[in-house]
């Protein structure tokens, strides 16, 4: 299974990690993450969006799935999971 950037997403978080935009550009190279999320939130996956607020006390936005929505996920058929890997199922 070829990997894009909804794949790259997907298992940083399915991993119980979180990302932000810039963390996303520099790490991923995700320019637009907001779309990415749209995408896999479109596919039936809950992605959580948390507010911080950097020394600045601007506010970004974190990103996170919790353990449970993985697996309720790939129970749905909406993830396949392949060595450890995790793919969004292909439309059919």
């Amino acid at each position: 299974m070829k990997k894009n950037q909804n794949d790259t997403l997907l298992n940083h978080l399915g991993k119980g990690k979180t990302l932000t935009r810039l963390e996303a550009m520099f790490d991923f190279g995700i320019q637009n993450i907001t779309a990415r999320v749209t995408d896999l939130r479109n596919a039936g996956i809950d992605v959580k969006m948390k507010e911080k607020r950097d020394p600045n006390n601007r506010r970004y936005a974190q990103y996170y799935i919790t353990a449970g929505e993985i697996e309720h996920a790939v129970n749905r058929g909406v993830i396949v999971r392949t060595h450890n890997q995790l793919y969004l199922k292909e439309a059919a």
